[in-house]
C-alpha cells in the first residue's frame, strides 16, 4: 500500500501549504468546512473526495483507506509545513468523528 500512503502524504502536504488549486477544490466541496485556520472533514467524505482526485484511491476500499491513513506519517509531514491533523469532534467512532487540518500559522 505504499502508493496509497505516498498519495496521502503528498495530498496533505499540498493542503498544509494551502496549494491554491487544491484549496479551491476543497472549498467547493459542500461536505467540507473551511475557515482561515482549519479545514474540517469526515473520513468518508475525505475518501470520496480523494477518489475523484487520484485513481490510486479507486483501487482500495474504505477500510483499506482508513488503515493506510492511520498508518501513514501525515502529521510528521504536515508539522514541518505548519499544520497538523487533529480530531475536531470526537464521536467515539472514527467514522462518525470530524477531523481537521489545522494551520498553526493561521
Amino acid at each position: 500500500m505504499p502508493a496509497v500512503e505516498d498519495a496521502l502524504i503528498h495530498f496533505f502536504e499540498l493542503a498544509a501549504q494551502k496549494e491554491p488549486a487544491l484549496m479551491t477544490s476543497i472549498q467547493q466541496e459542500r461536505r467540507f468546512s473551511v475557515a482561515a485556520e482549519r479545514w474540517c472533514f469526515t473520513l468518508q467524505d475525505l475518501f470520496t473526495f480523494l477518489q475523484h482526485r487520484d485513481e490510486v484511491f479507486n483501487r482500495i476500499d474504505y477500510k483499506e483507506f482508513r488503515h493506510a491513513l492511520f498508518g501513514s506519517p501525515i502529521n510528521r509531514a504536515t508539522r514541518a509545513l505548519g499544520a497538523e491533523v487533529i480530531i475536531a469532534d470526537n464521536r467515539n467512532n472514527v467514522d462518525k468523528s470530524t477531523y481537521a487540518l489545522v494551520w498553526t500559522d493561521a
